[in-house]
């Protein structure tokens, strides 16, 4: 049986989440290749859509709880196994391939013994700590080189390094038509340079402190954030504090598909994430879609960016982001846009579904 004939994806990020879109792009692409179950995290709302057909061969399941777990997402409970076993027999074969976002679900090897199984290891993710409920996998999906060499060696699996992806049918295009935001327009038409930032504004990832800082020593530059909040009171804050500077514009609520076109328009790009926790684990999409536009890259030293040193400059305060910008603005970088555009190529889903086809032994599927 070909490995990708009947795919299972457990995801802890609900399909409809447009802030991580990366994981979308594998169930659209394994779809091309078969059946493809998408499982959300389950919910309590009974009038909430349980099964939504996106395509001839990809299927959303929403899986319905009694009670809210004391811990995680419920995908362990009873019923959402019963739930998820049900639509793989109704929809399914035997199935080839169990995909599990973010969280390593070990009673899905269980319940479905045969596939071949495939941890996607999330931001937070603790080689050690998790060891027991992801040493069963076949495949570890690792985003930094650190959580990739903290695997145990008694990890039996394979391991490859891995990192997010962009839709290329989007950023590649270069339609005439598009509509930007009006606030944009009217910010951008100073003819001063455009230093952007594209994501989420959550105050646990972005270092505010160097952003504030970063546009006050360069006040003739202007500085677009595009994203949304978390919720977070802290966030809130942050955000509210920043949008009142004369040189800052934060744009909320663009659509996915409208995000190249802003891109398009920045000088330069931001990805000033604080140093922490929260940020090590982490290797963010919007690093492949600035390259994938082909635009300067000025980051702080996330452990799952800087083995990219020939796609970024990095810095971890605001007058050396200050002088890496300079420095970007009056470089030619013909090379570097190549190597940029190569990489953004290079990390579609369909070449990373042949990477793995590669790695796991063929006898696990043929």
């Amino acid at each position: 049986m070909k490995i990708w004939k009947y795919n299972i994806i457990i995801s802890d990020i609900p399909w409809e989440y447009y802030l991580h879109p990366c994981p979308k792009f594998y169930g659209f692409e394994l779809a091309k290749r078969g059946i493809t179950l998408w499982v959300n995290p389950p919910s309590r709302n009974p009038f909430k859509i349980r099964i939504k057909k996106i395509s001839k061969n990809l299927i959303i399941l929403t899986p319905w709880m009694f009670t809210r777990p004391l811990k995680g997402a419920g995908f362990d409970r009873v019923e959402v196994r019963f739930q998820v076993k049900l639509a793989a027999k109704v929809f399914q074969k035997k199935i080839s391939s169990l995909w599990s976002i973010s969280t390593a679900y070990c009673h899905l090897l269980k319940d479905f013994p045969t596939a071949v199984s495939i941890f996607w290891s999330g931001d937070f993710f603790s080689p050690k700590k998790e060891f027991n409920s992801y040493k069963e996998f076949d495949l570890v999906l690792c985003l930094t080189p650190p959580n990739y060499l903290s695997i145990p060696e008694s990890f039996k699996g394979k391991r490859m390094h891995f990192n997010m992806s962009c839709d290329l049918n989007i950023f590649q295009q270069k339609s005439a038509t598009y509509s930007l935001a009006e606030s944009f327009a009217n910010f951008s038409s100073s003819g001063s340079k455009l230093i952007g930032y594209i994501g989420t504004l959550s105050s646990r990832r972005i270092d505010y402190t160097l952003v504030k800082r970063l546009t006050q020593i360069r006040p003739k530059m202007r500085f677009i954030f595009v994203g949304k909040g978390d919720g977070l009171e802290s966030t809130n804050y942050e955000i509210k504090h920043l949008a009142k500077r004369e040189n800052v514009l934060l744009l909320e609520s663009v659509d996915y598909e409208n995000v190249p076109f802003y891109i398009r328009k920045f000088d330069a790009c931001l990805i000033p994430y604080q140093i922490n926790e929260a940020n090590w684990g982490t290797c963010p999409c919007k690093f492949v879609e600035y390259c994938a536009i082909g635009k300067p890259i000025i980051s702080t030293s996330l452990p799952g960016l800087t083995k990219f040193s020939d796609l970024a400059k990095f810095a971890d305060s605001a007058e050396n982001f200050a002088d890496l910008i300079d420095q970007a603005l009056s470089t030619k970088r013909e090379k570097e846009i190549n190597l940029q555009k190569k990489f953004a190529e290079e990390s579609s889903a369909s070449n990373f579904l042949v990477k793995i086809e590669n790695i796991i032994p063929k006898n696990k599927y043929v």
